[in-house]
């Protein structure tokens, strides 16, 4: 009886130890946070070239070359975001970066000695959204380098975690054909507070052709934002252009669910 009794146990005992290592790893969530670099030198006074980077670096996951991948994709946007080299390692791209925009602006100050105004780069990011599937960022560009303005531009883009696949246009919506006047109408009314008269031809580089689909796209909770930059479709003059069309105005075009967003 005793011999029955301790086999027994010795086999519940076994078999839960195989229960217990038969259980898969718990995944390491994804986390992300902002990689930042900062440069500065003065050629006087407060006449100095500066440059500010942040971008976002993630970790964890169940796929480490998915995340690799999203964190590469996104080392190019803000590499982009300054016109910078990307075939050197970023830490030795930004330095250099940072040198070139000094000697252009002793170069500024050389040829005109009463000059007063800083030279500067910037890229400054965002997480918009993330889930259990994907993640949104949002990241801007910034800079002045002499002449008549600045310059500035957006990227916005969203990636699977699962694969480090960035999403296209046609990734999160099913039919641009039915997209293009949703587009159309609110990007009119995006411009309606500087205009209220403005016409979409009147708002386009080509007014003879229907507005472009954007390449900015991403998803967010509320919908899916879409975003213009200045001569993508329109004149400096009109500006930069945001739009989100929301899960409801969207309909049938877009499946939130597919992405995981309640």
């Amino acid at each position: 009886m005793r011999l029955f009794f301790s086999l027994s146990v010795l086999t519940l005992f076994t078999f839960a130890c195989k229960q217990e290592k038969s259980v898969p790893p718990a995944t390491a969530p994804v986390t992300v946070t902002l990689q930042e670099y900062n440069f500065e030198k003065c050629v006087k006074d407060s006449v100095c070239a500066r440059i500010k980077v942040s971008w976002p670096v993630l970790a964890g996951g169940a796929n480490p070359a998915a995340i690799k991948a999203i964190n590469d994709s996104l080392e190019l946007y803000a590499r982009d975001g300054l016109m910078n080299e990307r075939q050197i390692p970023l830490k030795q791209a930004l330095d250099s970066a940072g040198l070139a925009l000094y000697t252009m602006l002793q170069e500024e100050v050389k040829g005109f000695p009463e000059w007063t105004s800083p030279f500067e780069q910037e890229v400054f990011s965002a997480t918009l959204f993330q889930n259990a599937q994907i993640v949104s960022f949002d990241m801007n560009a910034t800079g002045f380098t002499g002449g008549a303005h600045g310059y500035y531009a957006t990227t916005i883009a969203t990636f699977e975690l699962a694969t480090g696949k960035e999403l296209t246009l046609t990734d999160i919506i099913a039919d641009t054909v039915a997209l293009r006047p949703m587009l159309e109408k609110a990007f009119v009314e995006e411009k309606k507070a500087d205009d209220p008269t403005a016409t979409l031809k009147d708002l386009l580089l080509d007014p003879e052709s229907p507005l472009a689909l954007p390449v900015n796209v991403c998803i967010v909770a509320e919908g899916v934002n879409f975003f213009y930059n200045p001569y993508e479709v329109s004149a400096w003059a009109v500006g930069p252009t945001a739009i989100t069309l929301t899960w409801a105005q969207l309909g049938a075009l877009a499946d939130r669910k597919k992405w995981g967003v309640n």
